[in-house]
């Protein structure tokens, strides 16, 4: 499987709309752990080397190297930054405490987004297509996909407002 992973923005601001109660919830990063994509298409080797990179600890939750991505223990002081300059390391996110405690591993550079039930799917390809982003997978679900953020972008994607104008109610949630 063939991976491009774009350069995304670190995130600072880690918040999301609860679908139920409609009110603004926020998460809180964990200091010890982040999930990261990985620069290219990776195997045994480039796990070992991540692993053995100064701000890494351990693989934590654990990684899929054919998909590209891991869950990692990071050392006290290591920071998204330090992370992401690791050239096995695409892009970094501090795995997220929800408001109940529970520990969220979101990938930093993909999204998911669910259209209206009206929105057809050549509809909903031409807005992503219009944001810059394309699909990484075609959900079973009808009208829900997983995307990749767009070069330069950050997560979620209530930052980048192009996404609002182009999809003018279309969308039904983004995750």
């Amino acid at each position: 499987m063939s991976i491009r992973r774009a350069r995304v923005a670190e995130e600072a601001d880690h918040w999301y709309v609860d679908k139920l109660s409609d009110r603004r919830m926020w998460f809180r990063p964990k200091a010890d752990e982040m999930t990261v994509t990985l620069s290219q298409a990776a195997d045994n080797d480039v796990l070992s080397r991540l692993v053995q990179a100064a701000p890494v600890r351990s693989v934590s939750r654990g990684a899929n190297p054919r998909l590209g991505f891991a869950a990692i223990y990071v050392r006290p002081a290591a920071d998204v930054t330090a992370v992401r300059s690791l050239p096995e390391v695409a892009n970094a996110l501090p795995v997220m405490v929800d408001p109940e405690g529970l520990s969220r591993y979101f990938l930093p550079d993909e999204l998911t987004v669910q259209f209206r039930e009206d929105v057809d799917s050549a509809r909903a390809e031409e807005i992503i297509r219009g944001l810059g982003s394309e699909v990484v997978v075609r959900q079973r679900t009808p009208g829900y996909y997983t995307l990749a953020v767009p070069e330069g972008a950050g997560l979620p994607v209530r930052h980048y407002p192009s996404f609002r104008r182009t999809a003018r109610g279309d969308v039904r949630r983004t995750e």
